[in-house]
């Protein structure tokens, strides 16, 4: 059993279309459950930083090597272990790409066997 232990989300506007968001949302979370082992932790912070609206998903399950994390692309899933996980290995590279589309920054930090913690950064304008 997979359960997300923590949920810290500060209100704040971002726009972008609200369907594109929850996807975003929901790639993020499930890519970082599909990594854990069971019994294991998956946070998801939301916070302002200065000009900049800040998702944060961490994970406490396989990590992802430099390289990997250095080339997230559709489809990719790295390592030959991960071939007979579920799915196409489209979940980080459509966050990324919708991150970017709108002008936000997509970062990976990640060691192997420890934790992965995503970061997706979203511009706020201001009137």
């Amino acid at each position: 059993m997979y359960e997300v232990k923590k949920v810290q989300l500060e209100k704040q506007i971002i726009f972008m279309p609200e369907w594109l968001f929850e996807n975003l949302i929901q790639e993020l979370t499930e890519n970082a459950l599909q990594f854990s082992l069971p019994n294991n932790s998956v946070t998801i912070n939301g916070f302002q930083e200065n000009n900049w609206y800040i998702i944060r998903v961490l994970d406490s399950g396989s990590g992802m090597t430099a390289s990997e994390t250095d080339s997230i692309t559709p489809f990719n899933k790295h390592r030959q272990d991960r071939q007979c996980e579920p799915g196409f290995g489209l979940g980080l590279a459509i966050v990324k790409e919708i991150t970017e589309l709108y002008s936000g920054t997509f970062s990976i930090e990640s060691e192997i066997n420890n934790f992965t913690s995503v970061q997706v950064s979203f511009p706020l304008k201001f009137n």
